[in-house]
């Protein structure tokens, strides 16, 4: 459980801490205080929940797993990033829509702050059932190439 608190704990650091505070900085320059606000804070929920999200599958500590190749499938990397693309034009203007009414930022923000909590809860119950893995597969599935000494 302790690595999966290190590795949370650097993929906020390394990832959702530099894009919220640039946005911040750039948000609190160009916007009034109140849209600007709310849109660190849905930015930060949303930051949260995707870190949560992205840590439940993880159970393997980094680089103590054989490669086996074939396993890194880039062409879903570049279908998921060209999805994220086309999300994140439909997040904008719904969200420049959102940030015009008091009321509609409160009801983000809620609704991102209990989808935050649930991503949590989700992340620290799935850690607590399985345990950690320094291999892809079970021991009694690895292949062996059976070379000997003898060339048999």
């Amino acid at each position: 459980m302790h690595y999966l608190t290190a590795a949370r704990r650097s993929l906020l650091a390394l990832s959702v801490a530099p894009v919220w505070l640039a946005s911040a900085v750039l948000c609190f320059s160009l916007w009034p205080w109140q849209p600007a606000a709310a849109h660190i804070a849905a930015l930060g929920l949303f930051g949260l929940i995707l870190a949560d999200l992205s840590m439940c599958a993880f159970r393997k500590i980094p680089f103590t797993c054989s490669y086996l190749p074939g396993k890194s499938q880039v062409h879903m990397v570049i279908l998921g990033a060209l999805c994220l693309l086309y999300f994140t034009l439909y997040a904008v203007k719904y969200e420049r829509d959102i940030l015009g009414s008091t009321r509609d930022r409160a009801i983000l923000l809620v609704i991102l702050g209990i989808a935050a909590v649930f991503a949590r809860w989700r992340a620290v119950s799935m850690a607590q059932l399985e345990t950690v893995r320094f291999e892809d597969t079970p021991a009694d599935e690895i292949l062996v190439l059976g070379l000997t000494q003898d060339g048999n």
